[in-house]
């Protein structure tokens, strides 16, 4: 432990959080949610945050708002983004930080 993070260090796999949508099955008929599935599926491997969350269920929600963040997973095109995280004390970019690979002879 280096008394920064949950599990020993700055790692990526630290901040990894799942990020899935389910529908039922009335929700899933309409036209109009169809089209926000497919959108959603379309971004499946796209670089978000958690600032993304509330714009989009609104959205999906059907609810109209006067302010908006301005990130949601049914635009189109997903505007490039800095993904910050707490690392300790520090805030610093998620896609700089480094990525534990095991080795194949780490467990004998």
């Amino acid at each position: 432990e280096d008394d920064k993070t949950l599990y020993a260090g700055g790692l990526r796999q630290n901040y990894n959080i799942a990020f899935f949508f389910w529908f039922n099955e009335a929700y899933s008929k309409s036209e109009k949610h169809r089209l926000y599935i497919n959108t959603l599926k379309k971004h499946v491997d796209s670089r978000v945050s958690s600032e993304y969350l509330v714009d989009t269920m609104l959205e999906l929600s059907d609810i109209s708002v006067e302010k908006k963040k301005g990130f949601s997973l049914l635009n189109k095109q997903l505007p490039p983004k800095k993904r910050l995280v707490i690392d300790g004390n520090q805030i610093v970019d998620y896609d700089k930080l480094p990525i534990f690979r095991v080795e194949k002879d780490i467990f004998k």
